[in-house]
């Protein structure tokens, strides 16, 4: 009976042990199913952490496109600015060229009316001095055509002159010739007188 006693005391003595050891392989399957889903959850989280770094990533890569794309707009702005200032500096520079040509165009036409105007001045200067000249020489005309017209006159009041001395000359030796005459008839008389008288 004691045999008995300790061997079933034995035995319940394994079953526990038993019990005992597959209590623990329960736990350590358990423990160890448990240590695979951490290790699968931290997998899952190492590669969800990785995910969100790369979409960090991606994401930093987009704006970092986006803001390179807006920078490149914004050179090609700023290149269109430049160019549309160049050619409005050109512009201006052209209108400058353009005034200072339209300027120049005004100083030449005044130039050219000047020079008209001059050479009208000098050709009516020319003309003056050829009227002046016309005057002079008439005048000169006119004075040598009195001098002629005195010298005509001149000598027709010679002429006359003389003719009148010529006449007196005559009248004079008419009046010799007369007084002579006179003179003769007397003698005659006196003549024809005495010879009366004989």
């Amino acid at each position: 009976m004691e045999q008995a006693d300790v061997e079933n005391e034995e035995k319940e003595q394994a079953d526990v042990e038993n019990e005992e050891k597959e209590q623990a392989d329960v736990e350590n399957e358990e423990k160890e199913q448990a240590d695979v889903e951490n290790e699968e959850k931290e997998q899952a989280d190492v590669e969800n952490e990785e995910k969100e770094q790369a979409d960090v990533e991606n994401e930093e890569k987009e704006q970092a496109d986006v803001e390179n794309e807006e920078k490149e707009q914004a050179d090609v702005e700023n290149e269109e600015k430049e160019q549309a200032d160049v050619e409005n500096e050109e512009k201006e520079q052209a209108d400058v060229e353009n005034e200072e040509k339209e300027q120049a165009d005004v100083e030449n036409e005044e130039k050219e009316q000047a020079d008209v105007e001059n050479e009208e001045k000098e050709q009516a200067d020319v003309e003056n001095e050829e009227k002046e000249q016309a005057d002079v020489e008439n005048e000169e005309k006119e004075q040598a055509d009195v001098e002629n017209e005195e010298k005509e006159q001149a000598d027709v009041e010679n002429e006359e002159k003389e003719q009148a001395d010529v006449e007196n000359e005559e009248k004079e030796q008419a009046d010799v010739e007369n007084e002579e005459k006179e003179k003769a008839d007397v003698e005659n008389e006196e003549r024809e007188k005495e010879d009366e008288e004989l």
